[in-house]
């Protein structure tokens, strides 16, 4: 395998040129995906735990009363936030008193677990119900995070479409790039080879701009005027 150092110029352009821009796109849109998909995150908690907030508040008084059917209603307004897979209601002894389900294959665990689980497929959260200051019971309502999910296979998807325009366009820029830098240099490198072979004495290379590249151009045709000037004096 070629190394790196070895290739021809056009090539080392041409790599660098694109290595470049996918780079600076990927760390870019990486760190503003990942940005976005916290926020998200942090929003659902938020949600979620506030709506939990307000159903704990209006169960107390069915908790209380042992009011299983008012409840069982008040858990219902679950149904208007599609991502919720249950909701669960716990008298203080842990007994399950009321639930709701998403899905009828759902079930509630035999007793609230003891903190909110955070993870990437699901979050659930725990809320105290509580009545006049005292705790009438427990409420458990747990989320699915596929809203989440599926936020980031689109921004992934768009990543990796802008990525591909990217290095369409650093094609372009590396070609245009081959034709200010690359080309001069192989002219330069054919009239040495040219020269060094005895073919002809009198070729020179043409510069095409005053950066390094002509002057070293220009520099190389001095070289060679003076060589066969010192030539035809012998």
């Amino acid at each position: 395998m070629t190394r790196f150092r070895d290739l021809p110029i056009r090539r080392k352009l041409l790599l660098l040129t694109l290595a470049s821009s996918a780079t600076a796109l990927v760390l870019a849109s990486g760190g503003f995906l990942a940005w976005d998909v916290m926020q998200f995150r942090n929003e659902i908690q938020q949600d979620i735990e506030a709506q939990a907030a307000i159903v704990a508040d209006n169960s107390a008084a069915p908790l209380t009363f042992n009011d299983a059917q008012a409840a069982g209603e008040t858990l219902a307004v679950m149904r208007l936030r599609p991502r919720v897979t249950m909701a669960c209601l716990y008298k203080t002894d842990n007994r399950p008193f009321a639930s709701y389900y998403r899905d009828s294959g759902s079930t509630c665990p035999p007793t609230p677990p003891p903190e909110q689980a955070d993870g990437w497929k699901g979050y659930a959260v725990v809320t105290p119900v509580t009545l006049a200051g005292g705790r009438v019971g427990t409420l458990y309502i747990a989320r699915d995070l596929e809203d989440l999910a599926n936020r980031l296979r689109v921004g992934a998807a768009v990543v990796t479409g802008l990525l591909l325009v990217a290095l369409a366009a650093a094609f372009l820029i590396a070609r245009r790039i081959e034709h200010f830098i690359a080309a001069p240099l192989l002219e330069l490198a054919e009239t040495a080879r040219t020269i060094s072979t005895g073919q002809d004495d009198s070729v020179r290379a043409t510069p095409v701009s005053n950066d390094e590249v002509g002057v070293v151009i220009r520099a190389f045709n001095a070289m060679l005027d003076r060589i066969s000037e010192a030539r035809a004096r012998t």
